[in-house]
């Protein structure tokens, strides 16, 4: 009894070693199989790593941020870089209760515009001073204060000069002699003397010097300048009078800042005043001034406008548009979505299902609808132009938008 009791644990026994053996034979080779096959899925590789409060500081390895924080990886794959730093996700409810607007960026040559104040002013090449020839006493006068129009050939003042009646008689005196040379010397005398041929063709018909000579307006024109009165004496070397023409002005105009550097000769310009709507002037640079203006130290410019119709007048205030075309292709985006600041300037791209990111910007020019980008983003990217503020503000600081939702409204997620 006791034999077989002994026999029976024995083969018990025997058996349990057995199945363990067989255990270990079958299942070890399926365990270390799937030990290798794991080990064979490593992870993808980072591009590159990258601050979490600035994605454009990247490095090639780990490391800590200029803030100290540790760098995250940004992967090649779809899905990491939908998780890059900055991304951050709206529902398209809270979308719409935003306002988010957006624009695509496009590729073409950027037109600057450029505004400033102008004054009207006479066209200096067109002035004339009147300067008597001899010295006199001013007997009348026909124009009697600036502004005055005059006319081409008609009396302006008229002088008594003791000069200009011995001149008379002396031509007087060539003509009873009969002696041409001496009557041609003398009538060139008196031409010299700004006497009409009118005037002398009538003393060579009368044979009698004439005491007051009547002086003809040179030109046709406005009085800028009077400085005479009846019975004033004059004598060489002093301006009695300044005669302007308003057939054509010049328009003075102030550029303010630094847009005075890219501005030259020959641009574009249209000219408007407030008070004539619906009507403006095309002209050119004509004068770019050596100097600035001692009272604000702006630019000055010179434009010369065409008046055929005499609308525009001397002291009136104008506004100058300045167009400049670029000679070479940019980025080009609404003037509104560049959200400025002293460090940097960025814009919020809108990435597409719910997704925004703000990222910085190198800007060129601007004119009043639009900006020129030099780096940053790309052309047929959508940037933001309302509620970017906003968006740039939580992807910076890569928050949540759950203060920006409504009660019924899914949680706004940051990826970090």
């Amino acid at each position: 009894m006791s034999s077989s009791k002994n026999i029976f644990i024995i083969s018990v026994c025997g058996g349990v070693l057995l199945g363990a053996l067989l255990g270990v034979y079958i299942i070890a080779p399926q365990t270390t199989s799937a030990i290798s096959s794991t080990a064979g899925d490593s992870p993808p590789e980072p591009l590159y790593w990258v601050a979490p409060m600035d994605p454009d500081f990247r490095r090639a390895a780990p490391g800590k941020s200029p803030m100290g924080m540790d760098l995250l990886p940004v992967y090649a794959d779809s899905s990491a870089n939908k998780n890059s730093p900055g991304t951050v996700t709206i529902a398209a409810d809270v979308i719409n209760n935003l306002g988010v607007r957006t624009a695509q960026a496009r590729y073409g040559e950027f037109t600057q515009t450029i505004t400033a104040p102008a004054t009207i002013q006479f066209n200096e090449d067109q002035l004339q001073r009147v300067q008597p020839r001899v010295e006199g006493w001013v007997q009348k006068l026909y124009a009697h204060a600036e502004g005055d129009t005059v006319t081409a050939g008609e009396p302006l003042y008229t002088l008594y000069s003791p000069a200009l009646v011995t001149a008379q008689e002396q031509f007087l005196m060539a003509l009873e002699r009969n002696n041409q040379e001496l009557s041609m010397s003398a009538e060139q005398r008196l031409l010299n003397l700004e006497i009409a041929p009118s005037i002398i063709n009538e003393i060579k018909r009368t044979r009698t010097a004439l005491h007051s000579i009547t002086l003809l307006a040179p030109r046709s024109g406005v009085l800028s300048e009077l400085n005479i009165r009846e019975g004033d004496y004059v004598a060489p070397g002093k301006a009695i009078a300044t005669i302007a023409t308003l057939d054509s002005v010049w328009a003075i105009a102030d550029i303010i800042g630094g847009q005075s550097s890219s501005i030259a000769i020959g641009d574009q310009a249209s000219l408007s005043i407030d008070g004539i709507p619906n009507r403006t002037w095309s002209a050119a640079v004509e004068y770019i001034y050596p100097t600035l203006s001692e009272v604000n130290r702006s630019q000055r410019l010179r434009l010369k406008i065409d008046n055929d119709t005499r609308i525009l007048k001397p002291n009136m205030f104008a506004r100058v548009n300045l167009t400049q075309q670029a000679n070479t292709k940019s980025v080009i985006i609404p003037k509104e979505a560049v959200i400025r600041s002293s460090e940097q300037n960025r814009v919020v791209l809108a990435l597409g299902n719910g997704r925004f990111k703000a990222v910085a910007v190198k800007t060129g020019k601007f004119n009043d609808r639009e900006a020129e980008i030099i780096h940053g983003i790309e052309a047929n990217d959508e940037v933001v132009v309302s509620a970017q503020f906003l968006l740039d503000s939580e992807s910076s600081k890569d928050s949540d938008f759950i203060r920006m939702n409504h009660s019924n409204a899914p949680s706004a997620k940051v990826t970090p």
